[in-house]
């Protein structure tokens, strides 16, 4: 991976290929399973889904050649990637968020999580306007190469 747009590409990509994740979601108007790169403003949310945002991306260069005849250097980088499950049912959202986890953990990306729960009301008046949101937060690690003679990435 060589950036944070890469990153939430690649992970929409294995969102969609899952056959699990995919039975469970199930798909929107276009016939797409709804798995989304960034916020989807201004639309009324497909239920369930999944948006993957990045919350933070933090990048430090080496200053050293890292080949071992200095003919590369690495910026080690790191991306806090949200990832949104919503969902009609708090049934249907947990079903989703712990296989996005499992697709998380048994992925080839070293990442550290956490998650936290919200329950937000279109209307206050009737519980079909309900929509139950969890929110995953990973750390990606990621290292991006550049030649010695390129110098840093920007």
């Amino acid at each position: 991976m060589t950036s944070t747009e890469e990153i939430k590409d690649y992970l929409v990509q294995v969102f969609v290929a899952d056959v699990t994740l995919s039975t469970l979601l199930g798909t929107d108007a276009a016939g797409d399973v709804p798995v989304y790169k960034g916020w989807q403003f201004g639309q009324h949310p497909v239920l369930p889904s999944v948006t993957v945002t990045d919350v933070s991306d933090v990048g430090e260069v080496s200053g050293l050649g890292d080949g071992f005849d200095g003919s590369t250097k690495s910026e080690w980088s790191f991306v806090v990637v949200q990832i949104d499950v919503w969902a009609s049912t708090e049934s249907e959202r947990d079903q989703v968020a712990q296989r996005i986890r499992e697709l998380m953990l048994g992925d080839n990306l070293f990442s550290i999580g956490c998650c936290f729960n919200s329950v937000l009301a279109l209307s206050m008046n009737e519980a079909e306007d309900l929509i139950f949101r969890k929110c995953l937060r990973y750390t990606v690690f990621y290292q991006v190469e550049v030649s010695a003679e390129e110098g840093a990435p920007e």
